[in-house]
């Protein structure tokens, strides 16, 4: 019983540790939240927000299926490799936002400034585009 306390108790320090190291290296206070309502505003007004990118980082199977209208798809994995500004403001969104939160915090390391997670598109009441 001993043991398992200490292990318990070593496994909540080391997790610790690395959300605290998560949080400092994701730069999380140039990530916002955005509203599915305010991203729907910007689509319907873009000449209005023609600095804004809109990001789908879902696959390229899952993009063609359907997507926000305007929105550029760069898969997760290659989130990394994105060519755009990094004063751009960026609203990033994925199917259900777990991927879109993993992709905000890869571009808040790699010093993007205006990063905005709408979360997923399941909660999205509008209507989509498809390729």
């Amino acid at each position: 019983m001993k043991k398992i306390t200490i292990i318990m108790l070593l496994l909540s320090l080391i997790l610790m540790g690395c959300e605290k190291n998560l949080e400092k290296s994701s730069g999380s206070n140039v990530i916002k939240t955005i509203s599915i309502d305010k991203v729907k505003k910007i689509i319907d007004n873009r000449n209005d927000y023609k600095e804004t990118e809109i990001i789908d980082v879902r696959t390229e199977e899952e993009y063609k299926e359907s997507h926000l209208e305007g929105a550029k798809n760069i898969p997760l994995d290659d989130i990394e490799n994105i060519n755009i500004s990094k004063d751009t403001e960026i609203i990033i969104y994925c199917r259900s936002g777990a991927r879109s939160k993993e992709a905000a915090n890869i571009l808040a390391s790699l010093g993007y400034k205006n990063i905005y997670d709408m979360g997923g598109i399941i909660n999205w009441e509008y209507g989509l585009v498809s390729n």
